[in-house]
């Protein structure tokens, strides 16, 4: 090794040196203070600040917990206060149009006194409420406007009409074979008892788009039915029975059937993606 590297080695060996006695002075300043707590506090006061020290670092640990967690108790609290707020408005919308509201069903049978307050439409061929009349209107008027025309197939019907209908249905199975019991459970899962139907309330409306009298599924497939869907809730309407609702509502899907409650209950079951029947959880009647 020449005489460079060899004062090279000297003064990083000097360097290592200094390095080595800083850190040992150090340890020994930093054992000198843990010695003098040790013998100054006594047992109890060290065992006392050790537990200390644990407990502050557990509480600290539980007080941030991970990301996910706070994120996770963060969202459920942003929930309640959804909920609550839902609830609240649910509630103030109830009262407001508790009427329009109504809720029937085939736990829920529409009282014999409640006023459907009936009015003639499409030209005195059917009646529906009053209560929806002007909204209806609307509504047509804006679809025409932009290409869209409907037939109405059905709107308010009386329990001797409802009757009359399920009795020609048994008819016809029955003579394709099924008993009057299988029957009535084939006809029942898309069609209410008497007295169960929305129908009687003047506020149900069976809407076939112009072209399409065929009341089935082929309805959802028209730009027109579309549009309705899309749109119903700017007048009021709601799509009573949605596809994805048939274990909440007890009806299987149907595109046709639109449900009159109200512009301020419509928006706010469309907005929460709720049915009549979730409303009703929401509510303290």
């Amino acid at each position: 090794m020449d005489t460079k590297g060899i004062a090279i080695m000297k003064k990083r060996s000097g360097f290592e040196a200094r390095k080595l006695a800083v850190t040992v002075a150090v340890s020994v300043s930093l054992a000198a203070i843990i010695q003098a707590h040790w013998f100054s506090e006594g047992a109890g006061g060290r065992i006392y600040r050790w537990r200390q020290a644990v407990a502050d670092r557990e509480s600290m640990a539980v007080f941030s917990g991970t990301r996910e967690e706070k994120e996770a108790g963060s969202s459920a609290q942003v929930q309640s206060r959804k909920a609550a707020v839902s609830e609240d408005e649910a509630n103030e919308i109830y009262r407001e149009n508790s009427e329009q509201l109504v809720l029937v069903n085939r736990e829920n049978p529409l009282s014999p006194a409640y006023d459907a307050m009936l009015q003639q439409i499409c030209g005195g061929r059917l009646e529906a409420s009053s209560r929806l009349y002007g909204d209806l209107q609307a509504m047509f008027a804006d679809a025409a406007d932009v290409g869209h025309t409907f037939w109405i197939a059905s709107a308010y019907r009386s329990r001797e009409k409802q009757q009359e209908l399920i009795d020609e249905e048994a008819d016809a199975l029955m003579a394709e074979g099924m008993s009057r019991e299988e029957a009535l459970d084939e006809i029942y899962r898309e069609t209410m008892p008497v007295g169960c139907s929305e129908h009687e309330t003047g506020l149900a409306l069976d809407i076939l788009v112009s072209g399409n009298m065929e009341m089935d599924q082929s309805q959802e497939e028209s730009v027109g039915n579309r549009w309705l869907r899309e749109n119903c809730q700017d007048y009021g309407f709601v799509l009573r029975y949605p596809e994805d609702k048939s274990s909440v509502t007890g009806v299987d899907y149907e595109p046709w059937h639109f449900r009159y409650v109200g512009k301020r209950a419509a928006r706010f079951l469309k907005n929460h993606g709720l049915t009549l029947e979730e409303f009703y959880q929401l509510l303290e009647v």
